[in-house]
């Protein structure tokens, strides 16, 4: 995992009206003409103190015109605006939302009629599906061939759910799509060497991969007695594996949040006491 940290995602400076926007991007969707996507850092933006700058919560201390600028900005790195993006209602679930253009604006500028929908998908162009974490892991998909996207957030419940798998199946059910032409982004998120768990976590998963051990080259590796450190990056990897996604299609940002307190927001680092940063995959027109 030290050598995928040693060589991240590109961050991308987008040059918009109000000044730089970074954005993280996977470079085998960058090759891609199709769609644009990226995941946001907390650079760039208007809000202040802890959740300086690009704070996408409303729902944190923040003040709603910092965070509707704050989306604005991102929209104009689209070429959209806030009525183009369509935002998850996370509830650290496994619930995934086919959406179309008539859910436009829901989380900004309409109320979302939806609850606990952590992954949402779409076949419809110009539409922003987002998601949102600060160390849990954020994932987008495309699909080339069918010209479909999705994105979820999976945190260790929805990594233990295999939300990665209910998108797989979602996009093909809707959209006839072939797991193995599926390409995903794994975004920044909290890598192993940070994510220590208690061992009753740890056990859980083990019940569910029994052939992995402990050791070091697991990704639920015991540290101590009672301590283990989990790698949602590679347990989301295998779990694409599974659901029948080619390794070739797998790209890892390799960006750890709390790591880089200064780029990301990390729930860990912070104690709680942080905003949001998106991940966002968009067809185009």
């Amino acid at each position: 995992m030290n050598q995928l940290k040693e060589h991240p995602f590109p961050l991308v400076e987008y040059t918009i009206s109000t000044g730089i926007l970074p954005m993280v991007e996977s470079p085998l969707f960058q090759r891609e003409t199709g769609l644009q996507h990226g995941f946001s850092t907390r650079k760039g933006g208007v809000s202040k103190e802890h959740l300086a700058s690009l704070n996408l919560s409303f729902s944190v201390e923040d003040a709603k015109e910092n965070v509707l600028e704050n989306f604005r900005r991102i929209g104009e790195r689209f070429g959209k605006t806030p009525e183009d993006f369509v935002l998850s209602k996370q509830s650290h679930e496994t619930k995934v939302l086919k959406v179309g253009t008539k859910d436009r604006g829901k989380g900004i500028t309409k109320d979302r009629d939806y609850e606990g929908i952590d992954a949402l998908i779409t076949d419809e162009k110009g539409i922003i599906l987002s998601c949102f974490s600060a160390d849990c892991v954020p994932i987008l998909f495309y699909d080339p061939i069918h010209k479909t996207v999705g994105a979820c957030h999976s945190g260790w419940r929805g990594t233990k759910g295999k939300i990665l798998q209910n998108v797989v199946e979602e996009m093909r059910k809707h959209f006839s799509s072939n797991p193995a032409e599926i390409l995903i982004a794994i975004g920044p998120s909290i890598c192993k060497e940070q994510y220590v768990v208690s061992e009753d976590l740890a056990l859980s998963f083990l019940e569910d991969y029994p052939d992995l051990g402990e050791d070091t080259a697991s990704p639920i590796q015991r540290i101590s007695k009672d301590k283990f450190q989990l790698d949602l990056w590679d347990l989301n990897r295998r779990i694409a594996l599974d659901s029948g996604i080619k390794e070739e299609h797998i790209s890892i940002s390799g960006y750890c949040t709390m790591e880089n307190p200064e780029l990301f927001f990390s729930h860990r680092y912070s104690q709680g006491k942080r905003g949001l940063q998106g991940a966002f995959i968009c067809l185009k027109d």
